[in-house]
């Protein structure tokens, strides 16, 4: 936060006058303090605590201008066209179209009603806010939005404008410039501003800034660079600042109005005859006159040039910047009675010697101090390098010093000679003595030593092994430029035999750095690998075959295995490469072994009539009894003669087999074929629905896995014929089931899939 520092300069002492440059205007009546001053046209409006006042001749009359102005503590004017817009204390902006005969309030959007400055851009009002920022109102003030920038939190004292820039200062010393108008701002002071920003004004190419702590001034092309024009301003409390053609004026706080005659704000003097009231506001100029708002005394007027043809100006012959032994002639350009700061009493005086000098001289405005001018005794002193300010490390510069008249030299390292060698980063600059006897500094230059880059080559290491046959891509860590032994000019290169490849890597900084790694030692490849199956490779499945790879340090089959050998269950082509100690793999893979894995058939199911049981498959069965083969029972029918577990296998063409679910048949003396059921859908998703059921004798519902492992059962009702019976099976994994009804006389089987 920047320090709020506020000047009071108290002006004193006494003016001998018979001319008076300034006269009190006849108003604004019963009103001598005055705020702001705004001129449109003919018109000089002024803004007061009491209002808004307008005089139409140029100050003879004051007519008060405040109807529908509900706040008439009135902070700031500003005028575009045929609109007067009027800053208040507490009650925003309003706006008058008639000359100020009727207001207007405008605030829809202002977020903040205490409004201390205001400017206009053509047709678009800026305004600033206590605490709150900047304001934009592109309609004549009928709708305001928040302008968001550095300042939103500061009091926006002052607001300039010239051609698209518009720049904001504060009372806290900050200083803004926005382009664009005001959607994006920069914040321009460089830390030069430590008191309130009061004021702005243009002249010729120039922007100058009024603050409590004086003028600056800076390029309007290139407002960055900021520059005290104080020279004869004897109060630097300024609130205000207005120019006419070259001339520019400042008023101040205490120490009246000061006048500078260049479009550079330098050599100020005052010009204050007249004037009852030190204490400026506000300063406007109407065609050939200038109006000055003050503390206590209303508004005052003055001729342009009354104030100039009693301003005596000093003209210098020449530069008053000259080397030792040179002069510079001054002279007063008006008046008599000539007494020179140096007690010279000519209209003329030969300088030779540095220092300030100015002339009070005899007008017909009385006696009158001149503008200040400033000689200086020049040195030269240069200091210019013998060759670039800019080099790696390890190489230095010579920096060699010239100065014009100089009879000793002092190094800011402590150095005393004419010439220093330079090996590290820093500013170097040498104190002289000139043989005039003035001690200066010379110029500055900035030195940069660059370190060396570091230079790694990836994979790392001074050295590096291959196996025959293999290139390796060596990449040198990142740089500008690179230069490899082999000529390559890549960051990274292809190598294959053996040897020392290095590299060197130059940086953006033009510094460079060289490393090699050395390919040592070229590796045989291990030889082609043979598998060995442990068993048949054509097979049934739910069967497996060992593959055992030939002896080797590592392995990597094509199935992902990195074991010597794999058991494999499923049908393809397998083949493995393998790594020796050295780590180099074999140039070729082993061949490929073929593995054929045969399906099962799908396994059948037993259904029984009366006393004979019937296979899902018409051919290749055998059937079983109590788990023992039955023989000779190998057709589709087989008619038993005892109770018992029967189960049929079935066989495929390529001899793999499956077998049924258990069929548990018992009391065969009492087998009846009144019993029967359906079954849907099938396949089944989350439920399976058993309808049409049939039966006699009390009875049971069982499902089987293709294992013949029972995973559901349900007793049935007392014998009877029902519709349906639901069974969730949403719990029961995809895949075949048999599902099975057994009474005490018989047993009805259906297969079902479960999706």
């Amino acid at each position: 936060m920047k320090k709020l520092i506020l000047f009071l300069f108290i002006f004193t002492g006494s003016i001998n006058f018979t001319y008076a440059q300034w006269l009190q205007t006849n108003g604004p009546h019963t009103v001598n303090h005055i705020t702001c001053i705004a001129v449109s046209g003919t018109n000089i409006f002024a803004g007061t605590p009491s209002g808004v006042f307008l005089s139409p001749d140029s100050g003879l009359t004051w007519i008060a201008v405040n109807n529908g102005l509900t706040d008439t503590i009135v902070t700031s004017l500003a005028i575009s066209g045929t609109n007067i817009f009027a800053g208040t204390q507490d009650s925003g902006v309003f706006l008058s179209t008639d000359t100020g005969s009727s207001w207007t309030a405008v605030n829809n959007g202002l977020l903040i009603t205490n409004v201390a400055s205001l400017a206009a851009m053509g047709t678009k009002i800026f305004a600033g806010t206590l605490g709150n920022g900047i304001f934009l109102s592109t309609d004549t003030g009928s709708n305001w939005t928040a302008v968001i920038n550095a300042l939103s939190r500061y009091t926006v004292s002052a607001l300039g404008v010239s051609g698209t820039n518009i720049f904001a200062g504060t009372l806290e010393g900050y200083l803004s410039l926005s382009t664009d108008t005001g959607s994006t701002w920069t914040e321009i002071d460089g830390g030069v501003f430590t008191v309130p920003v009061t004021s702005f004004a243009k002249c010729g190419t120039n922007i100058f800034v009024g603050t409590g702590g004086g003028v600056y001034l800076a390029d309007i092309n290139s407002p960055f660079n900021w520059t005290a024009v104080d020279s004869g301003l004897l109060n630097t409390n300024v609130n205000s600042l207005t120019t006419s053609g070259t001339n520019i004026f400042a008023g101040t706080f205490g120490g009246g109005i000061f006048l500078s005659t260049n479009t550079t704000g330098s050599n100020w003097r005052a010009v204050n005859n007249g004037l009852t009231d030190s204490t400026i506001f506000s300063l406007a100029v109407s065609e050939t006159n200038i109006f000055a708002g003050t503390d206590t005394a209303g508004v005052w007027k003055s001729q342009l040039s009354d104030l100039l043809k009693c301003a005596p100006i000093i003209n210098a012959s020449s530069a008053t910047n000259f080397p030792c032994g040179g002069s510079v002639t001054l002279s007063n350009s008006i008046g008599s009675g000539f007494l020179w700061s140096d007690g010279e009493t000519t209209q003329s005086i030969v300088v030779t010697t540095a220092g300030n000098y100015s002339c009070n001289v005899t007008t017909g405005c009385g006696n009158i101090i001149s503008n200040v001018i400033t000689v200086n005794m020049l040195s030269i002193a240069t200091i210019s390098p013998g060759g670039a300010t800019t080099f790696c490390q390890g190489d230095s510069v010579s920096v060699m010093l010239t100065a014009d008249s100089a009879s000793s030299y002092l190094w800011i390292g402590g150095e005393t000679t004419q010439s220093i060698e330079v090996t590290a980063t820093g500013n170097y600059a040498c104190r002289i003595t000139t043989n005039c006897g003035m001690a200066i500094i010379s110029n500055i230059i900035f030195v940069t030593v660059n370190p060396l880059p570091v230079a790694t080559i990836t994979p790392g290491g001074d050295t590096m092994t291959l196996c025959q046959g293999e290139a390796a891509t060596l990449t040198v860590s990142s740089g500008s430029s690179y230069l490899w032994s082999n000529g390559a000019s890549t960051q990274s290169i292809t190598v294959s035999a053996a040897g020392i490849d290095s590299v060197t890597m130059t940086d953006r900084n033009g510094c460079s750095a060289t490393t090699a790694t050395d390919v040592t030692t070229i590796y045989p490849l291990p030889s082609t690998p043979i598998i060995t199956p442990g068993g048949a490779t054509t097979f049934c499945e739910g069967d497996s075959v060992e593959l055992i790879s030939s002896s080797a340090a590592g392995y990597l089959w094509n199935n992902g295995a990195t074991t010597q050998s794999i058991t494999v269950k499923s049908s393809g082509g397998y083949s493995v490469i393998v790594i020796n100690a050295n780590g180099c793999s074999s140039a070729n893979s082993s061949d490929t072994i073929s593995v054929i894995i045969h399906s099962n058939p799908i396994p059948p199911t037993i259904h029984q009539s009366n006393d004979t049981l019937k296979s899902s498959s018409a051919t290749n069965n055998q059937w079983y009894l109590n788990g023992n083969i039955i023989s000779g029972a190998t057709g589709q029918y087989y008619v038993v003669t005892h109770s018992g577990i029967y189960t049929v296998k079935l066989t495929n063409g390529n001899g793999c087999s499956s077998m049924s679910a258990p069929f548990n048949l018992v009391g065969i003396a009492e087998l009846i074929s009144d019993y029967s059921f359906s079954i849907y859908p099938n396949p089944a998703g989350n439920q399976l629905t058993v309808s049409d059921l049939k039966f006699t004798h009390d009875a049971t519902l069982g499902i089987y896995n293709i294992l013949g492992e029972q995973v559901y059962i349900q007793q049935l009702p007392t014998p009877n014929s029902q519709l349906q019976i639901v069974i969730d099976v949403s719990t029961l994994p995809a895949g075949m089931y048999f599902l099975q009804m057994k009474t005490e006389s018989a047993i009805q089987t259906k297969r079902f899939i479960k999706e």
